[in-house]
């Protein structure tokens, strides 16, 4: 082969390899076309990715929390004057209203602070019974009640609401008398929480009740009152309980403090009671919780929520309130109250 047909035969492979490479510089090359294309969608999954965890992580405080995005709208029942009963009624009842728990502990928590503020005023008004409608016959000529209610304590998990009655069977200014309870629930679970949920109720938690109620009056318990006491909280005076209703309480206050207290409401076997006298027909004292201590029952969820709480959720004040029907715009039930005490 002469020098003339190598040099062509060389040009002709160097045109017909012209468009060849190496596999890796090819590979190199096509993952360089590629590269920015990838970097984008790597970066949207990871995105993708921290969205989704951070939703989760929201949805699971806001499980673990009770839903903290909740408020308490104070409402009230009002009504003066209806001509609807045989005898006339002026009525004033505040409660709360949960919004934005879960649907079914919302509407359980709502009904229950409902029922429990009305609570008197179902007994002897709304829902009388047998022995309700006798007394209504013979002694009724108006009813009044005017209640009161505060919200306490409010956290992630708990609410503590306190609620404070004045109210009459016979004549506004004859028969008052004063009451109080209270509600304690899980805002998770719409678990309610009694004072014998919480505390044991022995001889030496009444014997630092009864300390504490000597303090805020004045007045000295003997060991038999304290025995008497201890009897009421646990629910065993038969005689008595055939004519009044013990009912033992407690709400959280804004500073972790317990207000413990006991009420004892006439029923309508007990009939006129005190000659129509003012009747106050609670005890409570306020108890530090670190005095408390050494009375916790650990079987439920109560003091580990407690422990955990931290302030959560809005009241609204109520709208349009009534207030000082019974004595006028100059007058107040709660004022009378205080004058003749």
């Amino acid at each position: 082969m002469g020098n003339e047909e190598i040099v062509r035969t060389n040009e002709e492979i160097v045109r017909t390899t012209a468009g060849w490479q190496e596999p890796g510089a090819a590979m190199v090359q096509e993952s360089q076309k590629r590269g920015p294309k990838q970097a984008f969608i790597i970066i949207g999954l990871i995105l993708t990715a921290i969205i989704i965890v951070c939703v989760a992580v929201y949805g699971i405080l806001r499980l673990r929390a009770g839903d903290s995005m909740y408020t308490i709208q104070m409402e009230q029942y009002a009504v003066k004057y209806s001509e609807r009963y045989e005898y006339e009624e002026v009525i004033t009842v505040e409660y709360p209203r949960l919004e934005g728990l879960d649907s079914e502990v919302e509407e359980q928590l709502n009904s229950l602070l409902y029922q429990t503020a009305m609570d008197r005023v179902n007994y002897w008004h709304f829902q009388p019974d047998s022995a309700v409608r006798k007394f209504q016959e013979e002694y009724f000529s108006i009813f009044c009640s005017n209640v009161d209610c505060y919200v306490t304590f409010h956290s992630q998990d708990l609410l503590s609401v306190d609620m404070r009655e004045i109210y009459d069977t016979y004549n506004p200014v004859w028969e008052v008398k004063y009451t109080e309870r209270a509600v304690n629930a899980n805002l998770d679970t719409g678990e309610v929480y009694e004072l014998k949920d919480i505390l044991t109720i022995d001889s030496d938690f009444m014997a630092l009740w009864c300390d504490a109620l000597s303090e805020k009056t004045g007045e000295e318990f003997s060991a038999e009152e304290e025995k008497i006491f201890l009897e009421w909280f646990l629910g065993g005076d038969q005689e008595l309980g055939q004519y009044y209703l013990f009912r033992p309480w407690f709400y959280i206050e804004g500073n972790g403090d317990f207000v413990i207290g006991i009420s004892v409401d006439p029923l309508a076997a007990a009939g006129l009671s005190g000659n129509r006298t003012l009747e106050n027909c609670t005890y409570s004292a306020a108890i530090p919780w670190q005095d408390l201590d050494a009375f916790r029952l650990e079987g439920g969820r109560f003091w580990e929520l407690y422990e955990n709480s931290e302030s959560v959720g809005e009241i609204l004040e109520c709208p349009d309130k009534e207030e000082n029907l019974w004595f006028g715009e100059k007058g107040s039930v709660w004022s009378y109250w205080e004058d003749v005490q």
